[in-house]
């Protein structure tokens, strides 16, 4: 994750044919840089840790750029909602593959949290990502990235299941 502001700092441009901005690589090694620190305050990385790392890097940069052209066609809201429906699609086709006989229906309160999930973890997620894609470009939209692992650690030490401690 912490590689994706770098990735697409250069890779954003040249899809659009524009010159690299130094300066947004620079912030993007910024970026990067602090969310390595973010990330050693969290645990360490095994290889199997770091080959995910490596496949949420292409689906990170993949996710985005990919998004450019349609964005410019149907705009953020229409990607979003492309981008729920077929994930969607996907883990429903994946549930009756692999989870057999034993799909059942959630209870009122997992109800409640998958539509939580789904309306703001998600689709105001979604929408807001690619409304930045949209306006900065994939390069200087990219730089929010690195807000994800800080929200993911602050979270984890909110519900109990991070210890965060000065090193």
């Amino acid at each position: 994750l912490g590689s994706t502001p770098i990735a697409l700092a250069i890779l954003g441009p040249l899809q659009e044919r524009r010159p690299i901005a130094v300066r947004t690589v620079g912030c993007a090694v910024a970026v990067a840089a602090g969310v390595v620190m973010v990330e050693r305050a969290s645990g360490s990385l095994d290889p199997v840790g770091l080959v995910l790392a490596l496949l949420v890097l292409v689906g990170e940069v993949g996710f985005a750029l990919f998004a450019v052209p349609p964005l410019r066609r149907i705009g953020p809201v229409g990607v979003s909602f492309h981008a729920m429906w077929i994930g969607a699609a996907q883990l429903a086709l994946a549930a009756l593959l692999f989870e057999r006989g034993d799909l059942r229906l959630p209870t009122l309160p997992e109800a409640a949290a998958l539509a939580h999930m789904a309306v703001f973890v998600t689709f105001v997620a979604f929408v807001a990502w690619y409304g930045a894609l949209a306006r900065l470009g994939a390069d200087r939209a990219g730089l929010f990235i690195g807000l994800v692992a800080v929200t993911a650690l602050a979270t984890s030490a909110l519900v109990g299941t991070a210890t965060v401690t000065p090193s």
